[in-house]
Formats: structure tokens, sequence, C-alpha cells
């Protein structure tokens, strides 16, 4: 009797020492199991990774919200481990890690993962209102740069007369005034970008930079353009011309210029139209002489200057009759003896194969009218 029952309690201790391998078997299963979220749960609330874009930031919740919708399962899992853990108690297997360390854990990680959601949500909000700065930046600074491209078309469009291109100019300059506002405007978002610490922007390549100083390089360019012109109607006021010789010498410029300077056959053309023959080297060596610029092509101001200078060497059709007339002795008509007195042999005689004849001389009148 003693045998069988020291038998028996061998057997009981047996049953009983296998019943609790098999419950840290289990137990060990469930903590495994629980694991697998606590780990990727706490992985994603101690991520550190910069965020630079509402794209990024908006992966980063949709990650989470992944990690906090297992958190309802992982609490299941946590119950099945308290569960076995108070099998393993009554069987008096001790459990490792213990009930109370996997519950402060899991405790631990549910809070990580609460933070990590405020983290989240405030830094989508945060990309979502520099998104909106991006955009409206891109906005602006398209618009401006549209705008300074309109202007310098204008401004280097500026056709007619000096006065019209002054006037043409001016209107540009007056325009470019009045954007003033939308350049600010653009000048405002990039200091809000900045505030912001937004350091790329994919809805535009353009830069604050680089659009100030396409602004203040038109608004050179303007103030250039009007004082060189307002130079130039100073020296055409002060050439001496009167109105109606100004207005001729323009016409005859403006027949032959292209895009507002006159080069080339165009300059031997101009020179034939006031009166004036000229071999095309003869043309080539005077516009080289007048092209102060070095442009290659002479504008009309400089043509102005030059017409003023012929002008200012040539006698009148009037001062020639006079100058005849007084050789002449007040006579309609003059002598070759006459001319023979006080001018050169080669003028003489090609003023006595050129003059018309007329009884007793030449007539020098006609001679005059016939060259002017």
């Amino acid at each position: 009797l003693a045998l069988a029952e020291r038998a028996a309690a061998a057997e009981a201790e047996l049953q009983q020492q296998t019943k609790r391998d098999n419950l840290r078997l289990e137990y060990a299963d469930k903590v495994q199991a629980l694991n697998q979220w606590l780990e990727v749960a706490e992985d994603d609330a101690t991520e550190e990774k910069q965020v630079d874009s509402l794209e990024q930031a908006e992966a980063a919740v949709s990650n989470h919200q992944k990690v906090a919708a297992g958190q309802s399962d992982a609490e299941g899992k946590l119950a099945a481990v308290r569960a076995v853990g108070e099998q393993m108690s009554e069987a008096g297997a001790d459990a490792a890690p213990s009930v109370a360390d996997v519950e402060a854990q899991f405790a631990q990680v549910c809070a990580q993962v609460a933070e990590r959601g405020n983290d989240v949500e405030a830094e989508l909000q945060r990309q979502q209102a520099n998104e909106a700065l991006r955009v409206s930046f891109a906005e602006k600074a398209s618009a401006l740069d549209a705008l300074i491209d309109s202007l310098t078309q204008k401004l280097n469009k500026a056709s007619g007369d000096l006065t019209e291109r002054l006037a043409q100019v001016e209107s540009v300059k007056g325009e470019k005034a009045g954007k003033e506002g939308e350049f600010r405007a653009v000048a405002e978002e990039d200091q809000k970008l900045a505030d912001a610490n937004v350091l790329s922007n994919p809805h535009t390549t353009l830069t604050f930079a680089g659009l100030e100083v396409s602004w203040n390089q038109l608004r050179d360019a303007i103030d250039e353009k009007v004082s060189l012109l307002q130079q130039e109607l100073a020296k055409e006021s002060s050439s001496g011309l009167s109105s109606e010789q100004l207005a001729e010498i323009k016409a005859a410029f403006n027949h032959f210029a292209r895009d507002g300077v006159i080069s080339g056959l165009g300059f031997m053309g101009l020179l034939k139209a006031i009166g004036q023959d000229a071999t095309e080297d003869e043309a080539a060596q005077l516009l080289a002489k007048l092209d102060k610029d070095n442009s290659g092509a002479l504008s009309l101001p400089e043509f102005i200057e030059y017409y003023q200078s012929v002008s200012a060497d040539t006698d009148t059709a009037d001062q020639l009759v006079s100058s005849f007339a007084e050789l002449a002795n007040g006579a309609d008509f003059i002598t070759e003896e006459q001319m023979r007195a006080v001018m050169d042999g080669a003028e003489v005689d090609y003023l006595v194969a050129n003059m018309p004849k007329v009884d007793g001389g030449f007539d020098y009148k006609s001679y005059v009218a016939s060259c002017y």
C-alpha cells in the first residue's frame, strides 16, 4: 500500500510539472504575440525622422493610424497573457517576465502611442499650413515673373519718334510703379516661408532673390532708357533745325530705318534722299565715323547731328545766288571771265560745262535752282 501511494504521488507530481511546463510555453507564446505589436508601436513612437513636406507628414499619420488600430487587438492579447499568468500562479509556476512587468510595458507603449498620435497630427497641421504657404508663394511668384516679362517686352518694343518712344517708356515706368504691391506681396510670402523654416518648394523653381534681381534690373533699364531719350530730345531741340526740317529728316530716316536704326544700303539711300551721293565704301566709312556708340548702325539723334553739321557748312540757294550776283555786278548772268577772276579753275570748268548759257554769259539763277 505504501508503495502504491508513493507511485500515485509521483504520478501526480509529474502531471503537475508537465502542466506547469505547458503553461510556461503557452505564456511565452502569448507574451511573444503581444510583443510583436509592442515592438512595432514602440518603433513608430520613437522614430525620429525629419518631415519636410505634406506628403511625408501624411505618410507618418497613415503609418501611425495603422499602429494605433492594432491597439485593441493588443489589449486582447494582454488579457490572454493575464489569464495564462493566473493559471501559472495557481499551478505554482513563476511567469517570466511577470504579468506586472508586461502590463507596465504595455501601459508605457500605449502612452507613447497616444503622444505619437498628437505629434504626427500636429506635424500634419504644420505641413498643411506650410503647403498653403508654398502654393501661395508659387502663384504670386509666377504672376510677378510674367509681369516682369510683359513689362520688359513693352520696354523693348517702344517705337516711333523720340517723343512717342519716351511716352511709351514712361507708360511702362508708370505701370511698373503701380505694380509695386505685387512685388511686396511676393516679398511677404517669402518671409513667411523663412519664418516657417520652409527650405524647399516643389511648386516653383522661382525664388524671391532671383525675382528681386530681375525687378531691379527692369527698373534700371527703364530709368536708363528714359534718361537716354530725354537727352536725345534735348539734342534734337537744340539742333537749330526748324520743325519742318526735323519732320522731313525723321520721315526720310524712318523710311530707310529698321527697328529704329539705319545701316548699310539703307544709309546710302538716306544720303541720296538728302542730296548726297556716296559710293558703298564712302557710305560705310561715313557711318563708322558717325556711329559714336559703335553699334554698327546709326540712330536718329546721331543722324540729326550729322545733318545739322552738313547744313551748317552748306550755303543756301539764296546765298549762292547773292554771291553770283555780286560777281556779275548785279546782272542776271555771269561771264566766264568774272568767275575765273575769283574761283578755282577746275570749279569754273565744271560751271561752264553745266551752267545754262544765255546771251552774254551763263544763267546762274537757273543753275542754282536746279541744284536745290
